[in-house]
């Protein structure tokens, strides 16, 4: 299945520049049908670009702040920890965080030397079958959450160590 999602310029190309590979959400009606393998077409408005992404896994959180506590910061393509969450505080209210819980939606560009990314019309194809066997989670216990978290990116990197 193939989502369209909109995106700033800012989170657009650090997904594109491949230091972004989590995109979080709230974990509403309409994010809940996004599954491993499905595509996500991020759409920047201000540079009239689109980016197609495939989804690897996601992480379902109760709050931004508990995904942040979990979560490496490289994965949002950030060192710092508290730059994460007070961005994370101006897009989701709390209230909403509460209500819907946030998704970490880990994705990969499927192409960063530039054919992934594309103006509106250039046709790139909606459905790409891309083989992945990871599974979503609803994190309620964060000390074992960060214990597959760590054994997913350490299986991550061993994967794409073969690829480069």
């Amino acid at each position: 299945m193939k989502h369209v999602m909109s995106l700033q310029r800012f989170s657009f190309e650090k997904i594109l520049n491949g230091s972004k590979k989590i995109d979080v959400r709230l974990f509403d009606e309409k994010r809940q049908m996004i599954r491993p393998n499905d595509l996500i077409e991020f759409v920047c408005r201000e540079l009239d670009e689109r980016l197609m992404c495939v989804v690897k896994a996601f992480l379902v959180f109760d709050t931004a702040d508990n995904m942040v506590d979990v979560l490496p910061p490289s994965l949002f393509g950030y060192d710092n920890r508290e730059e994460i969450r007070v961005r994370l505080r101006r897009l989701f209210p709390k209230e909403a965080q509460l209500k819907y819980g946030v998704m970490g939606i880990i994705i990969e560009c499927l192409d960063r030397g530039g054919a992934g990314r594309y103006r509106e019309g250039n046709g790139i194809e909606d459905e790409v079958n891309v083989p992945v066997g990871r599974q979503s989670s609803r994190v309620k216990d964060g000390a074992a959450e960060k214990v597959r978290v760590r054994q997913m990116i350490e299986q991550e990197e061993f994967f794409n160590q073969g690829r480069e």
